[in-house]
């Protein structure tokens, strides 16, 4: 019998990047199947997103107390918006590929996910089957390397 990819709930919070590490570390605790930390170049605010079961209990209001509870702390939480909506099914497995593209290191170097390798690609290149726990290259410590 093939089971098909079942649905998760996403639970982002907008907040501050020093704040979004305690969350994540909370969130995992709590049972988040799994949590990300959206980063955009050159913005102040970032994503944190946390994946729950589509049929399980998802903590909105005891996260927004531990944000309440960062704030009275004295740590930058920024807006700390939480919000929820459910994800369809889908092949987490493969589909987070659709993300990863061709990285422009520097002006020769490119790093290039196994599935986008192209003989005819001019320059120098890194050949790299990321995982999903790689990223995007767009960390600090990866951009560094």
């Amino acid at each position: 019998m093939v089971r098909l990819p079942q649905p998760l709930q996403l639970l982002t919070i907008r907040t501050t990047a020093i704040a979004a590490e305690t969350l994540q570390v909370l969130l995992e605790d709590q049972g988040a199947l799994g949590t990300a930390i959206e980063r955009k170049r050159g913005a102040r605010l970032v994503h944190l997103q946390a994946y729950f079961e589509a049929d399980g209990p998802v903590p909105v209001d005891w996260i927004r107390a531990r944000i309440a509870t960062l704030q009275e702390n004295g740590v930058p939480v920024g807006p700390g918006e939480v919000r929820v909506r459910t994800l369809p099914g889908e092949d987490w497995a493969e589909s987070w590929k659709r993300h990863f593209r061709v990285i422009e290191a520097t002006a020769r170097l490119r790093i290039v996910p196994t599935w986008e390798a192209d003989a005819t690609m001019e320059g120098d290149r890194i050949l790299l089957d990321p995982g999903m726990a790689f990223g995007l290259g767009d960390h600090p410590t990866t951009r560094g390397c």
